[in-house]
């Protein structure tokens, strides 16, 4: 099992909270699964450092992109934004 398969555990789906949602649909898998790991309770908070669940998320997102430039330069801006203000959500270890 991969981390990206912990998503199923949790009927959470999203994109964000305003005024940080992400509105371009090729990363809606990621973000979801995103989402999901920062939920209160979820496996990844227990089991992961918020660090490795970013990465995680970074790592989904480039695969989506697939080396195209401008998918893959969002996908670094999402991964720092989440970065810089993910800890406000995060409650995990």
């Amino acid at each position: 099992m991969t981390l990206w398969d912990r998503n199923k555990e949790s009927s959470f789906t999203g994109c964000g909270d305003p005024p940080f949602t992400v509105r371009d649909r090729r990363f809606i898998d990621a973000c979801s699964w995103h989402d999901a790991a920062y939920s209160r309770g979820s496996w990844h908070q227990f089991n992961l450092s918020r660090y490795r669940v970013d990465r995680a998320f970074l790592e989904q997102m480039l695969q989506i992109a697939d080396g195209k430039i401008l998918p893959t330069t969002k996908a670094y801006l999402y991964y720092g934004i989440v970065r810089v203000f993910g800890g406000i959500w995060w409650e995990g270890r």
